[in-house]
């Protein structure tokens, strides 16, 4: 017994310890941004704001087009939330009821993709957007990020129509139904959970993406993870950490809430299809 105790504190003592260490950096990341300037580097180091103020956020807004780089963000984030699922739930169906040669390598090349990292395929897909004239456009980022969340959402569905049962579709096709209805009227009631975790996981994403901005995009189509990079600087060498804090926590802000509600949806949608029957 006293054995089993000491295992169970020692959990708790490392969860609580990884804990710290994960959320340390964030709140000081948001206690920075309604901390004043002079404040900000006094020593020693004062992790919370004696005197909080809105400023850092208010000059954010003056000089930087925060609106707009907030609606390219939910543009973005819905045009890929919409057609990633219509995508990925199509394919998903389709590795998982429908048998045809070469089903298998298909779906090997798909989990590779998903692997693969993006650095790697920067160098084509920058001549393919010059050549399409999709760079720094809105319909651009959004093929971009649509085409790197495809894969793993595919497995997601895949994975959770094959935990459906086929008797299902079997029934339905007697009665009558055709292959769009069995689909969408029929199997993709029974995956609501899986549907609302892709959501959720997709928005995230498309808040925390920064690479694929970073490259191919400039001006026009700024979304708020590359304003961070962005923001001014009145001397070369000086760095405004007050003012990089409150575009990070205007970021982090929709992330945190997202989690904290929805992190039952999100853990159960990635274990959707994980334990057989």
């Amino acid at each position: 017994m006293k054995k089993k105790y000491a295992y169970k504190i020692g959990i708790w003592l490392v969860t609580v310890l990884v804990a710290f260490v994960i959320m340390f950096p964030v709140v000081w990341i948001i206690s920075s941004s309604f901390t004043p300037e002079d404040e900000l580097y006094t020593v020693p180091v004062s992790y919370l704001p004696s005197t909080p103020t809105l400023d850092n956020y208010k000059v954010m807004f003056k000089i930087m087009d925060v609106p707009r780089m907030a609606v390219n963000t939910l543009l973005i984030a819905i045009i890929s939330i919409v057609v990633t699922i219509f995508v990925a739930y199509t394919a998903g169906y389709g590795f998982a009821r429908v048998q045809f040669r070469g089903k298998e390598t298909v779906y090997s090349l798909l989990t590779f993709s998903a692997m693969l990292p993006m650095i790697i395929t920067l160098v084509p897909l920058s001549r393919m957007m010059l050549m399409l004239k999709l760079t720094d456009t809105i319909p651009g980022l959004s093929i971009l990020y649509i085409s790197s969340y495809i894969p793993f959402t595919t497995m997601i569905f895949t994975n959770s129509i094959h935990d459906v049962p086929i008797a299902l579709d079997e029934a339905a096709e007697v009665d009558g139904a055709g292959l769009w209805r069995r689909m969408f009227a029929i199997i993709l009631p029974m995956l609501k959970p899986v549907v609302a975790t892709i959501t959720i996981i997709i928005f995230i994403w498309s808040l925390n993406e920064f690479m694929i901005p970073l490259v191919f995009s400039s001006q026009k189509a700024v979304p708020l993870s590359l304003g961070i990079s962005m923001v001014p600087r009145e001397i070369q060498l000086a760095i405004p950490w007050e003012k990089i804090s409150a575009m990070g926590t205007l970021i982090i802000a929709p992330i945190i809430l997202f989690v904290t509600f929805f992190q039952r949806q999100i853990m159960d949608g990635l274990m959707a299809g994980g334990v057989k029957q």
